[in-house]
């Protein structure tokens, strides 16, 4: 499990992916290490799930176990900045 992410997503790695798969798919980029992007996840098993974030991102995935309430705080502080931005 990671937390690290939490609060602090780069939004470099977040914008990778549609905002619709951070909100409704359970995977959120959050960082990058040696060219691969990081990315925290609600299920760990969905591998569909990850070889989708793969394909959008054009990069090699590291996959991260997130806790549900941290992952959820964070969507909503994304959320946020962007309705700060529209």
């Amino acid at each position: 499990m990671v937390d690290k992410w939490k609060n602090h997503p780069s939004a470099e790695a977040y914008s990778l992916v549609p905002f619709d798969i951070v909100e409704h798919g359970g995977a959120m980029p959050f960082g990058f290490m040696d060219e691969k992007l990081l990315v925290a996840v609600l299920n760990p098993y969905d591998n569909e799930l990850q070889r989708e974030v793969a394909r959008l991102s054009g990069r090699e995935c590291r996959f991260y176990l997130a806790l549900p309430v941290d992952y959820d705080d964070t969507v909503g502080l994304l959320r946020a900045a962007m309705d700060d931005i529209i």
